[in-house]
């Protein structure tokens, strides 16, 4: 389920997912400052801003719903506006800033999403494609051996991570594990918490910047198991040991590599 795909089945089914009847307004409206997902009316004729985010809300999204108050404010000067965000997951002090500025949290697990999904027939794209390429590019579990198209090769490649290190083999499994929450922006806490739950590793231990393509810290073999693509500002992409990256490569803290 991509974040777009939540978006449309919001917009279709608003009072499914929300106990609220709203009139669909105006989708992805743009301005020099962005675009925002979805304007509805409610039923006292107010418009309502609805920003979605897959997964946990991040800091960003604060600001974002800030601006689009104002783009929809300047475009529509004689109208109420009110703000909602909704996400996966809400921590709960970026609820408390969001009711701080009169913006409604509203957290819809994936689960309920799937829930009305089935009820009324939609069917996620992105899955189905998912699936239908699956033997070329491997199930989620099995991802770290979609780049070995033969038997031989697949031995291989078991050989080959069963002698990686349990740190590596802990992210490994770590990462594939919250790909499926967080998608392409895992929270490098919830990596080092994760490993944390599976062996007896100090969180101080925990570098998953270690294990990434495009990142490389000081004193890290920089031909060693790789995982990971940095998305910046503590977030990381699980992309397997496989993953064929030929782009630049950072060293800590922001230097290129020579």
């Amino acid at each position: 389920m991509t974040e777009r795909e939540m978006q449309e089945l919001l917009w279709k089914y608003a009072e499914e997912l929300l106990n609220e009847k709203l009139k669909p307004h105006a989708k992805e409206l743009s301005s020099a400052i962005g675009r925002l997902d979805l304007l509805f009316e409610d039923r006292r004729g107010n418009l309502l801003v609805v920003e979605v985010k897959k997964g946990v809300l991040r800091r960003g999204a604060i600001d974002q719903i800030q601006d689009y108050f104002g783009l929809v404010k300047n475009k529509y000067p004689d109208r109420a506006v009110e703000l909602m965000v909704i996400a996966n997951e809400i921590p709960r002090e970026r609820k408390l800033a969001l009711e701080r500025l009169d913006c409604e949290p509203k957290e819809i697990s994936e689960k309920r999403f799937r829930d009305v999904a089935r009820e009324v027939g939609y069917r996620f794209k992105s899955e189905e494609a998912e699936s239908s390429n699956r033997d070329e590019r491997g199930t989620v579990a099995s991802s770290s051996l979609a780049d070995c198209p033969t038997q031989a090769q697949r031995e291989d490649a078991r050989q080959v991570q069963s002698d990686w290190p349990p740190m590596a083999e802990a992210l490994d499994a770590a990462g594939r594990k919250l790909r499926r929450k967080y998608g392409t922006e895992i929270p490098r806490q919830a990596l080092i918490d994760e490993v944390s739950s599976r062996g007896h590793y100090k969180k101080t231990s925990v570098i998953p910047s270690d294990f990434c393509y495009d990142r490389t810290n000081r004193g890290v073999d920089p031909n060693g198991i790789k995982l990971f693509k940095w998305r910046g500002r503590g977030l990381y992409e699980y992309v397997g040991p496989n993953y064929r990256y030929d782009g630049p490569i950072q060293r800590s803290p922001r230097s290129p590599a020579k």
